[in-house]
């Protein structure tokens, strides 16, 4: 009898899940549940739920059918603890390589979040003591690193909101909290790894009014020098803005020390990397910045005649936010004169209308600045 209901739960259960009614669901699902402690249960039937879990991702939209998938999921790992991770640890990974990179960025995002509520049942239900648990917690968290990053790139606020809310409840428990931070500090310095710290320290600053940078000041520098000014490849916009909680709290002899050097080289080895990102930073840091504009801004304004487009906009759009930040009017007029020194040909004539509408563009973001100052 027991096995006639083990082998009825599991009978084509792939393809029950996915064509069942939703108002079934609960029933198949349940069904399921109640046979986790048979016996003839082994690595292969769980690995096998674990991938009919991974399915549901793209096809149970409503939050009933969702909540189901994760009581299934709490009841698999509660059950079978090790296997639960160790296959579920596969399925975050074709998720994360594979399938979410086929899919447009704000269906990604959507699917992203879900995945991140299945990792929090998982670090909330995790034996510590155990062997797996020890050798695969640190996988379980570069994919909840990869899994966030992903949604930081959407502009969506019920995005915004659900992450935060699956984050947030489970770093409540402090035990988590400081496991996935010293986690952390063992990753590289990658771009996931960064933003992930970034919401860490958010999150004890709204929900604490606790100040946890302090002591991480220098190392969390080296992390965004590494990821976000020093990389090979543009860090998307998202990724930048995302570091506020770093860049709005560092002071001026911080930045000085940790940060502005590797922005300077990068902006002059790199700038295809760094034009969006320099008015970015600068933007985002809370001291007046005119003692870096005269330096950055002759780089941004070579690049306002740049044969990029790309290039071009982006360097229109930093000497914007670089001029904004700038309270010595000596500063932002000779910023003024070497637009129109290059204007009249001090680099040589420029006959491109295209190039000299950007410059004369690039007047009007400068002179706000100054009336600003005024």
């Amino acid at each position: 009898m027991v096995d006639e209901q083990l082998s009825g739960a599991l009978r084509d259960l792939p393809g029950r899940v996915l064509n069942v009614p939703v108002e079934e669901r609960q029933h198949l699902f349940r069904n399921v549940s109640s046979v986790l402690r048979h016996s003839g249960i082994n690595s292969t039937i769980v690995r096998g739920i674990c991938k009919v879990i991974g399915t549901t991702i793209t096809k149970y939209k409503d939050p009933t059918s969702q909540l189901i998938v994760r009581d299934l999921l709490l009841d698999l790992v509660t059950t079978h603890h090790d296997l639960t991770i160790e296959h579920m640890l596969n399925v975050f990974k074709a998720f994360i390589f594979k399938e979410f990179a086929s899919v447009p960025p704000q269906k990604s995002c959507k699917l992203a979040v879900i995945a991140l509520g299945w990792i929090s049942i998982i670090q909330k239900q995790a034996q510590r003591e155990s062997n797996i648990f020890k050798t695969e917690k640190k996988k379980l968290i570069e994919y909840q690193s990869l899994l966030f990053q992903i949604t930081v790139i959407s502009p969506n606020q019920k995005v915004t909101d659900a992450r935060t809310k699956i984050l947030y409840d489970l770093w409540n428990n402090t035990a988590i909290f400081n496991e996935t931070m010293d986690i952390l500090f063992e990753m590289e310095a990658t771009s996931n790894v960064t933003i992930l710290f970034m919401e860490m320290i958010q999150f004890k600053s709204k929900n604490y009014n606790a100040v946890i940078l302090n002591p991480y000041t220098e190392k969390l520098s080296e992390y965004f020098v590494k990821s976000m000014i020093s990389c090979k490849t543009k860090p998307d916009k998202s990724f930048i803005t995302a570091c506020s909680p770093l860049l709005e709290s560092v002071t001026d002899t911080e930045f000085d020390s940790y940060i502005y050097p590797s922005l300077q080289r990068s902006i002059l080895r790199s700038p295809e990397n760094t034009l969006q990102s320099i008015g970015l930073i600068f933007n985002m840091l809370n001291f007046d910045c005119s003692r870096y504009a005269h330096k950055v801004g002759i780089v941004l304004i070579q690049n306002l005649y740049s044969k990029g487009d790309i290039a071009r906009q982006e360097s229109l759009e930093s000497l914007k936010l670089l001029s904004t930040k700038c309270s010595d009017w000596n500063i932002v007029k000779q910023l003024l004169e070497r637009i129109f020194s290059v204007l009249n040909g001090s680099d040589g004539k420029i006959n491109v209308i295209e190039y000299r509408i950007n410059l004369l563009q690039g007047f009007p973001n400068v002179h706000t600045s100054k009336e600003l100052a005024i």
